[in-house]
């Protein structure tokens, strides 16, 4: 198996890492995650009110793009019908989900 390649990102399966010799944390059980949550959702019932006029995560000031710089840059999705549309508005996958690679893309690179 080979890690994917994606947006500029590259994405393993746990056996992949392993292989790789890469040191991962041990697996939760569902006890253990079952505790963090519930001490996750404590802290969030427990928190202070954000003061006003203060940034959330959502805010753009602390907001960054992963695909600038990338070849999905300028890429956008519609919510609604999950569809990708590449940056010149054209429909990105097919019906089959296969990548749609344009002509002008290929001269370009």
């Amino acid at each position: 198996m080979v890690p994917e390649k994606f947006g500029g990102k590259t994405f393993w399966t746990r056996e992949e890492a392993e292989a790789a010799g890469m040191v991962l944390p041990r697996q939760l059980t569902d006890e253990e995650l079952a505790a963090r949550r519930e001490r996750w959702a404590e802290k969030v019932r427990n928190a202070p009110p954000r003061p006003a006029g203060e940034p959330d995560y959502r805010s753009s000031k602390n907001y960054r793009d992963d695909l600038v710089g990338t070849e999905f840059e300028g890429w956008t999705r519609n919510p609604e019908t999950d569809e990708w549309f590449d940056a010149k508005g054209r429909p990105a996958y097919d019906a089959n989900r296969q990548r749609i690679v344009y002509p002008d893309a290929i001269e370009s690179e």
